[in-house]
């Protein structure tokens, strides 16, 4: 998160506040399923972490606002499933 941090701001992107929980604001929550986002002038995404039949789902959402989030998206597009499966290869499930 904090190399994300260091980047976005190359940009002109706002980084993600300290203490947010997953590296980013939780905007809701259920029984299987927590759902974060941030929305900024740039671009709005979520991303939806879900448990289905004991296996973690994650699928983000983004939309482009300008031209600013389509520069930030077009580089993090093709990184963002390799840091979605090394992330989900450091959760620990409780036994």
């Amino acid at each position: 998160m904090s190399l994300r941090n260091r980047l976005v701001r190359l940009v002109g992107i706002e980084p993600v506040p300290n203490g947010s929980e997953a590296g980013f604001p939780v905007l809701a929550r259920a029984d299987d399923e927590i759902l974060l986002g941030i929305d900024d002038v740039h671009l709005a995404f979520r991303v939806s972490i879900r448990v289905v039949d004991d296996a973690v789902r994650v699928g983000t959402v983004v939309e482009i606002r300008n031209g600013r989030g389509r520069a930030y998206w077009a580089v993090v597009r093709r990184i963002h499933p390799r840091v979605v499966r090394a992330l989900l290869r450091r959760v620990q499930v409780p036994v």
